[in-house]
């Protein structure tokens, strides 16, 4: 914004506040990805200096937004690389070696007794 000489509103420090207060962008119900193609279209329509105020807008609103697939994100717990080869130890690994530590020592337990009956 100082490269193009243009100024916000004395109120807003930034473009992220500016975004915050004047469209509520914070609601995160309310950012939608039909919703910034709409505020993206809007801004398009409007006769500005330059724009590049409103690039960086639209710039700020792509960080909000948030894909829905990011929800499926898998974070390892331990991630651990071998060469070219890559584990990763995340929750479900963790509590499939849980329960199978369980079940090994349940048999275990169990044949123990059987062996000093017979």
């Amino acid at each position: 914004m100082d490269a193009t000489g243009l100024q916000l509103p004395p109120a807003w420090t930034s473009v992220r506040e500016l975004a915050e207060h004047v469209w509520h962008v914070n609601d995160e119900e309310l950012v939608t990805i039909p919703y910034v193609i709409h505020l993206t279209n809007e801004l398009a329509r409007e006769d500005f200096q330059s724009g590049c105020i409103w690039q960086e807008f639209v710039d700020e609103l792509e960080l909000i937004v948030h894909s829905p697939l990011d929800q499926f994100e898998i974070i390892p717990l331990i991630p651990m690389k071998i060469g070219n080869l890559y584990f990763s130890f995340t929750n479900p690994s963790l509590f499939m070696l849980l329960t199978l530590s369980l079940v090994l020592l349940l048999v275990y337990f169990v044949t123990k007794k059987m062996k000093k009956k017979k």
